[in-house]
């Protein structure tokens, strides 16, 4: 059974693999026309990364971590995860590049490329944009997130001890933190005349 997660990466990866066909057919469809105004020098490069890209998560939609894990261990299913993070922060620039070409078009007034797919090119993008921050942003402050509430759930009572003190009688918790710098500073600066 699909777990949600599951159901909503394959659906974005669909998502994904239907704009990476409308790109590549979009240039290709430029380049058979012979449309001069669409020369630009990230042309080429997006039509061949275009191709890589299909594939790639194509593959990475057939291929979950979880079977490289079975059958070829952990550290490939760990590389595997770190290939798709650096794919995915690789197709931030793709895409950028793509907004950057398609603004090209509209201000060279480019009339060869006038069609429906160069907004549905532009819109994808800009969307893929929000959505590939938004995920390395998750998958930065989740992890944090994880680690300070299981800190906080097996430190509670002491933190608690810590807090109700320091509520109790703040003089006497500030002379305490004052005497452990000057401590600190003191065994610093009497190592360093040492040396």
């Amino acid at each position: 059974m699909m777990t949600v997660f599951e159901l909503l990466n394959s659906l974005i990866s669909l998502f994904v693999v239907i704009l990476f066909a409308i790109i590549y057919f979009y240039i290709n469809n430029l380049e058979n026309m012979g449309c001069e105004c669409s020369v630009h020098p990230y042309r080429d490069m997006i039509k061949q990364f275009t191709i890589f890209a299909f594939v790639f998560v194509i593959v990475t939609m057939l291929v979950p971590k979880s079977l490289l894990t079975t059958y070829f261990g952990s550290i490939v299913g760990e590389l595997y995860v770190f290939i798709k993070i650096l794919f995915y922060l690789i197709c931030i620039v793709y895409f950028y590049m793509i907004l950057e070409y398609t603004r090209f078009l509209v201000n060279e007034k480019c009339k060869c490329s006038d069609d429906i797919r160069r907004e549905l090119i532009t819109a994808g993008s800009l969307l893929e944009i929000i959505v590939l921050l938004f995920a390395l942003l998750v998958m930065i402050i989740i992890p944090v997130m994880v680690v300070s509430l299981d800190y906080v759930k097996h430190n509670y009572v002491k933190i608690e001890k810590e807090m109700s003190s320091s509520m109790k009688n703040p003089f006497e918790k500030i002379r305490k933190l004052s005497s452990k710098v000057v401590s600190k500073v003191s065994s610093k600066s009497s190592r360093k005349s040492s040396k």
